[in-house]
């Protein structure tokens, strides 16, 4: 990936809690939604390659274009491909081009650009979206090559510098937080409201903290889940119980919960004041449990977050900390 023609016709299309509003980053879809709906859709030109990629904190898009095209014609090539691009562009996303979208591509990979640096989940995230773009027949030879390139040094980044003497993920931010605060630490019994990508993340996480019981709340209990979720909870079906919404609020059981997590793709608030106040005096939430929101917009509306205040803890509190953190651990 030398040739600076070949990187000439790539670009990177960026929008990240680093450079945008989260409400910027909160109507997009996760990936497997994304190349599900999209299927083995023909590329239009001046398109050679794609690669789209959701995480937690950004949305980003990889794409590389016929050469002596111009920059009109791609980006209306976009638009046209896909209302999520159209969308995107609209929202004035940081475009990276040339040798930048490799060093962008690294940086994001080695987990440099993640709320918690040197997050390890981004380089696997990375590696599900290439295989989704394979399949849909959108990756070409130079587009391997950039990803290849990407993967390989991020792996050298974390064999060579100190970025990989801890491990770091969002829960981890989030754990320090509930301690820092001196709230009940994520325990036995946990409330997870979604079934999202991120609701896969936050089980995993609770399982190698010792939880053992986890009430996962959804709108309705037909619809599909992430697959990630759903393997989860088929590995070990006893310690899930699914609820409904409407359930959790009317006829919540008591369940003693440590942590009430929400991290679902509904695009308004879902926990209220009155919901919380409800599960506490029914014993199904402890009286010192965090009020974790990791949704895409905050599914815990805002009179409910400055209520509870030192327990709600929201992606915007964990950005700020990120940035502390980020510049304490710059020599790495």
């Amino acid at each position: 990936m030398q040739q600076t023609a070949v990187l000439g016709n790539f670009r990177a299309y960026s929008l990240s809690i680093a450079t945008h509003a989260l409400s910027d980053l909160s109507d997009f879809p996760d990936s497997r939604a994304f190349y599900t709906a999209m299927g083995q859709r023909t590329l239009p030109a001046p398109l050679c390659s794609l690669l789209y990629m959701a995480t937690c904190n950004r949305i980003e898009v990889y794409a590389e274009f016929h050469e002596g095209s111009t920059e009109a014609e791609r980006d209306a090539a976009l638009a046209g491909f896909s209302a999520v691009f159209a969308n995107m562009l609209a929202r004035n996303p940081r475009v990276l081009t040339g040798a930048a979208v490799l060093e962008h591509l690294i940086a994001v990979a080695s987990g440099l650009k993640s709320l918690a640096l040197g997050e390890t989940q981004i380089a696997g995230q990375l590696k599900r979206d290439i295989v989704y773009a394979e399949k849909a027949g959108w990756v070409s030879g130079s587009m391997a090559t950039l990803t290849r390139k990407a993967l390989e040094t991020q792996k050298k980044i974390r064999t060579t510098t100190g970025i990989s003497e801890n491990s770091y993920s969002l829960m981890s931010l989030v754990e320090a937080q509930i301690e820092d605060r001196g709230l009940t630490a994520i325990g036995e019994g946990v409330i997870l409201v979604g079934a999202s990508e991120m609701s896969a993340k936050v089980a995993r996480f609770a399982l190698r903290r010792g939880t053992k019981r986890f009430m996962l709340v959804r709108r309705e209990l037909q619809r599909s889940m992430n697959a990630e979720m759903r393997a989860l909870i088929d590995a070990d079906p006893q310690k899930f119980v699914e609820i409904t919404l409407a359930d959790l609020r009317q006829n919540p059981p008591a369940f003693g919960a440590s942590a009430l997590i929400l991290a679902s793709s509904a695009s308004e608030p879902v926990i209220t004041v009155d919901d919380v106040v409800g599960l506490e005096e029914r014993q199904t939430l402890l009286p010192e449990a965090p009020l974790v929101d990791l949704s895409l917009p905050a599914n815990l509306d805002a009179q409910t977050a400055e209520r509870f205040g030192r327990r709600a803890i929201s992606l915007k509190t964990l950005q700020e900390i990120s940035e502390v953190a980020r510049s304490e651990r710059a020599a790495s």
